[in-house]
């Protein structure tokens, strides 16, 4: 079968409750999992893909499982923030957003 898995961690459990209602309604449960975590503590390396939506503080204590990844050939998607100490392989901007709502995209080093 084909498809994709998705692993949400989430900190704050408001955030966590609207998260898991809005997988509900999608009606992708079986694909979504919406884990209340500490970020810091979820194991990255079974990820094939990240998405990061951080504040700088947050990505930076992340930085060193982000750039982990990134060497194990995983591509890295921040959101509003770019990686500390990575240079982005794109930064994407949408019309319909504000243009500080950028995409940061890093491709894999290896």
């Amino acid at each position: 079968a084909r498809g994709a898995r998705g692993v949400g961690v989430e900190y704050d459990q408001r955030f966590v409750e609207r998260a898991r209602q809005a997988v509900s309604d999608a009606g992708v449960g079986e694909a979504v999992e919406i884990l209340h975590a500490d970020a810091l503590g979820v194991d990255l390396k079974p990820a094939t893909k990240i998405f990061v939506y951080l504040v700088p503080a947050g990505l930076r204590l992340l930085a060193a499982k982000l750039a982990d990844a990134l060497r194990r050939g995983v591509p890295v998607a921040s959101y509003t923030f770019s990686l500390p100490g990575q240079e982005p392989s794109d930064v994407l901007t949408a019309e319909t957003r504000a243009p500080e709502c950028r995409l940061w995209v890093y491709r894999p080093t290896r």
